[in-house]
């Protein structure tokens, strides 16, 4: 408890703000001093310019994005952001991204904080890899992690056990022999907190903390977005029939073609990037017009807001959605609660007095076959209990005049152009299978580059609950998808 105490000390210490030197702030052009104590804190331990120049330049000759190319594009996408009034004004980007690794070492995302009066007002996550066929793959509004982190550290501390494990006996030295703190991918943008020697190009993790169950975790535990081809490789029983094995894998090949393609060009025009950048910073662009976006019928108004907030549950000035426990109940409970809010729903629904009786229904309707997803989630937890596309799709024909429609390949269109929220399928490493709801789609471009884009409403886990995330709209990743139809 002592020694895992230096810990919390990293974290709990205020005057981060006041540390800066004089002569780092003057030699960048992002204002240092301006930075609260908590995204000063987040810049000063989780990212080093050093760091991320030295690991460009050892993997120059893999499939790595050169950082300030990435940065480049961040701040070309996050004009575009102001003109759609997603972020602030006087937003700028920080000057360096929080790099995302692998539990192996590798950077696999930057996340560039977004900073508005000096707070952290959202992220722009770039592709750090060349497997991706677009530079930036999610943004949304966003405080940080200053506040998880804590959190963790605290948790962590009070569950030390009374005689160390092998995890803490790590974690106490390095704290003493210096230690660097990383954020590690698990399902971004989902993260961990990843524990290594402070003197490595390519860290190697000694161990892992999951923010979200405040425990140590290892390698193994953390999950890391797979397509859906690998995912039915992996585990042939999850397939889904509409989507189909060579389909799948169709989807794969287009997504590294148009990948190849676009990083080609990207490198043969980074003058050309960093000049568009330079002048939309220098000369405060609201919209940058390098890249193109074009807000279809889709982008949200504040009367569509309003029917989604509607499906929230208000309890003084707290904003909230019925814990309805695993993602797929809780994406079906949200199209329910949507319908009741904006349209209608059946009595079953409707009359149910409160949230534990929803979601015991809920998980009284979904099931396959004989099997009743509310038996296998009493014996193995909501956690573990894997829902299938049919399980939701029962749940909302009960208690509803809708059902679900397939949409492989394509995100719900249908469903967002008539005022209703889809449903999208996310797969993981782990064998995890994530469902979200989807509620507005857009597109952005560069030259002959076109990235679809669409909004997730996670109800899990979402940086945004009120508003949603983009992300960047992939067919391999994002294969399966639902409209909510009339029966």
């Amino acid at each position: 408890m002592r020694r895992i105490a230096v810990l919390i000390a990293i974290f709990l210490a205020v005057p981060i703000c006041s540390c800066i030197p004089s002569v780092v702030r003057e030699s960048l052009e992002f204002d240092l001093a301006s930075l609260s104590c908590s995204a000063a804190m987040e810049r000063r331990v989780l990212t080093s310019k050093e760091e991320l120049d030295a690991y460009s330049f050892e993997f120059v000759r893999d499939d790595v994005v050169d950082w300030t190319l990435a940065r480049d594009f961040a701040v070309l996408w996050l004009a575009d952001s102001i003109s759609s009034e997603e972020f602030p004004e006087d937003s700028v980007l920080m000057d360096l991204p929080i790099p995302i690794y692998s539990p192996d070492g590798r950077i696999r995302y930057y996340e560039f904080r977004v900073i508005s009066s000096g707070e952290v007002a959202g992220y722009i996550t770039a592709a750090a890899v060349k497997d991706f066929p677009c530079p930036v793959l999610y943004h949304s509004r966003f405080s940080g992690y200053a506040d998880r982190i804590d959190a963790a550290v605290r948790a962590l501390a009070a569950s030390e056990p009374s005689s160390e494990s092998d995890a803490s006996e790590c974690l106490s030295d390095a704290l003493e022999g210096g230690i660097a703190i990383r954020m590690v991918d698990n399902g971004y943008p989902n993260v961990a907190l990843g524990f290594c020697e402070n003197d490595s190009v390519a860290p190697v993790f000694k161990w892992f903390a999951d923010l979200n169950g405040m425990r140590m975790a290892d390698a193994s535990d953390l999950a890391r977005m797979v397509s859906y081809y690998d995912f039915i490789m992996a585990h042939p029983e999850l397939a889904d029939e509409a989507a189909g094995g060579l389909k799948a894998k169709s989807a794969c090949d287009d997504l590294k073609r148009e990948a190849a393609l676009f990083w080609d060009v990207a490198e043969r025009n980074r003058g050309l990037v960093a000049k568009e950048a330079a002048a939309s910073v220098a000369q405060r662009h609201f919209k940058s017009g390098f890249l193109s976006v074009k807000f279809a019928s889709s982008l949200r108004t504040s009367i569509d807001k309003e029917m989604i907030y509607k499906a929230f549950h208000v309890s003084g000035d707290s904003w909230h959605v019925a814990n309805y426990g695993a993602c797929g109940a809780v994406s079906a409970g949200f199209v329910l609660d949507y319908l009741q809010a904006n349209y209608s729903v059946n009595a079953s629904w409707r009359t149910m007095p409160d949230f534990d009786a929803k979601k015991e229904g809920l998980y009284k309707t979904m099931y396959i076959g004989y099997t009743y997803v509310g038996d296998v989630v009493d014996m193995i937890g909501e956690t573990d209990a894997v829902t299938l596309p049919t399980d939701i799709g029962n749940a909302i024909r009960h208690f509803s005049g809708y059902k679900l429609a397939v949409s492989p390949y394509a995100y719900p269109k249908v469903s967002i152009n008539s005022n209703l929220p889809g449903i999208s399928l996310r797969t993981f490493s782990t064998g995890g299978m994530h469902y979200r709801n989807v509620i507005a789609y857009r597109e952005t471009g560069w030259g002959p580059f076109k990235w679809p884009e669409f909004k997730i409403l996670d109800l899990v886990d979402s940086a945004d609950f009120r508003n949603g995330s983009w992300e960047t709209f992939m067919p391999a990743y994002h294969l399966m998808n639902w409209n909510v139809v009339r029966k």
